[in-house]
């Protein structure tokens, strides 16, 4: 006859009341479309520091990686949605240096639109008018003017 551990009885007992926190444990991060896409999960059930913590890690482990602008891009809209303006900017800015069309330009837009968010419509005006005259940046222009408009009347 086998007898078990209190631990081993606690871990049953857990696994079978609480399913899904069994399953929402953090990928190895040995993969990192695994890790992103486990971070994007984290994001889109709501658990915004969580998802902080897995974009946050995705970037240190792969600074390089062809997915790492859109870690920061939503690096920044998961800092965003937590009032974090200055962790949002400084995380929409890395995604503009990146220069990927996917994500550069709505990171660009996201500036301003924290700006205005953190109540410095004047500066997101400026920003958002800045880009909109920039030819680089064709394809968000009329987006980029009616923020722009909508910082101005703020």
């Amino acid at each position: 006859m086998r007898v078990t551990g209190p631990c081993s009885v606690l871990m049953l007992i857990g696994s079978l009341l609480l399913p899904g926190q069994v399953q929402a444990q953090a990928p190895m991060r040995a993969d990192p479309d695994r890790l992103l896409s486990f971070a994007h999960y984290l994001r889109e059930k709501g658990e915004h520091y969580r998802a902080e913590g897995e974009y946050s890690s995705f970037l240190i482990l792969f600074p390089n990686h062809s997915r790492a602008p859109e870690a920061w891009f939503f690096l920044g809209r998961t800092r965003q949605s937590q009032n974090d303006s200055p962790g949002a900017i400084e995380a929409f800015l890395h995604a503009v240096k990146a220069r990927d069309p996917r994500w550069s330009g709505e990171a660009a837009l996201g500036i301003g639109e924290t700006l205005m968010d953190s109540g410095r419509p004047q500066e997101a005006a400026q920003s958002l008018e800045q880009l909109a005259g920039d030819p680089a940046w064709e394809g968000i222009r009329s987006r980029a003017l009616w923020l722009a408009a909508r910082a101005w009347l703020a």
